[in-house]
């Protein structure tokens, strides 16, 4: 357990070594927005092809505490509304006709961070609420840290 502790603190202390914490928070916390801008356009395509009219809600379990649900500058850029699985009740009328949610998840590697979202539909029948994930519409981003040039470079996207 210690050696994993310590290989984690190496891992993470060598991906952030050129930069300073609060500055490191801030950048990764622009990538997680980034890519939760470029999902949300791919999404708004998708939904108008197919004349999709569930609303499109970001759970915001997960991410970092920058995107806590006092920071409405942030969400307000976005435009959707929030939600965590620990209170769905002011969706209860939504829940019946199913709304559409983006998950978000991310970890660092290295000198990388990946971001992953995941898109579902969530309905509510009788008083179960049923997640379906639309597994083939996962978003993977990932950014390489350089020292170099002190930014984050997006190095793939899928």
């Amino acid at each position: 357990m210690k050696r994993i502790l310590l290989s984690s603190i190496i891992i993470i202390s060598s991906a952030l070594s050129c930069l300073s914490w609060g500055q490191s928070i801030n950048q990764i916390s622009q990538i997680i927005g980034n890519c939760i801008k470029a999902t949300k356009h791919s999404y708004e395509v998708f939904a108008e092809m197919t004349n999709r009219a569930h609303p499109f809600i970001l759970c915001c379990d997960g991410l970092p505490s920058t995107f806590d649900a006092d920071n409405k500058a942030f969400y307000d850029s976005l435009g959707m509304q929030t939600l965590s699985w620990h209170n769905l009740t002011k969706f209860q009328n939504e829940l019946e006709h199913g709304i559409d949610v983006m998950e978000v998840y991310y970890k660092l590697e290295g000198n990388s961070i990946v971001v992953y979202i995941k898109l579902l539909t969530v309905t509510k029948e009788e008083d179960k609420i049923l997640h379906a994930y639309w597994f083939e519409d996962i978003d993977k981003y990932v950014y390489k840290y350089s020292c170099e040039s002190n930014e984050w470079e997006l190095v793939s996207s899928q």
